[in-house]
């Protein structure tokens, strides 16, 4: 890998005495981990440049490097955010070009029983359209009011370290399956009739 270019910096950890960088090689994509002292010998000059405590280094020239938008904190990454209160805290839209999984084997559950009354529940919620305050984005959103959903399906809130309310909106799918369901069993009564 001598005097190629180097082009992302993406992470950097301790290891013992010394930093160790994972970096992507231009050329082929690949990943390749690498201390300060590797990085500047595969690079034409020296490294310069500084950061603060707590930020992710990145590169902000050829040989220069910088501060990123990533925030580390007891082992917690922030994106945009110096407090994240979970193992990846993100302020700001999150896109993944591919698949976004949760885990759902049934080797991890137990005390597994069906969601009751799902119809009632689902027509109960509210959905509504809403514009953040704080946010400069003031284009129109739709969802829940957090607090209301609790009151209906209280599973699927939570409460952050900054005390703002939350809703899981992918678990409110096994929600409206079932009131799916049940509406098609009515359906199904009647169409008998």
């Amino acid at each position: 890998m001598a005097n190629k270019k180097i082009n992302q910096l993406v992470t950097k950890s301790a290891i013992g005495t010394s930093d160790l960088f994972m970096i992507g090689d231009a050329s082929t994509g690949q990943l390749y981990k690498k201390t300060i002292a590797d990085l500047q010998a595969t690079l034409s000059g020296t490294i310069s440049g500084s950061g603060s405590t707590g930020y992710i280094t990145k590169f902000s020239g050829t040989t220069a490097i910088a501060n990123s938008v990533m925030y580390e904190t007891a082992s917690k990454i922030g994106l945009n955010t110096l407090t994240p209160g979970y193992a990846l805290d993100v302020v700001g839209t999150i896109r993944a070009s591919v698949d976004v999984l949760i885990s759902s084997d049934a080797r991890i559950k137990e005390n597994i029983n069906p969601i009751d009354n799902s119809l009632e529940k689902t027509c109960a919620l509210k959905g509504v359209y809403y514009t953040r305050t704080d946010l400069e984005d003031k284009s129109r959103k739709v969802g829940f009011i957090a607090q209301e959903v609790a009151e209906i399906l209280p599973e699927v809130v939570s409460l952050d370290h900054e005390g703002n309310y939350g809703v899981n909106y992918g678990n409110i799918t096994a929600l409206l399956v079932e009131a799916i369901k049940e509406l098609k069993k009515e359906i199904d009564i009647l169409k008998t009739k």
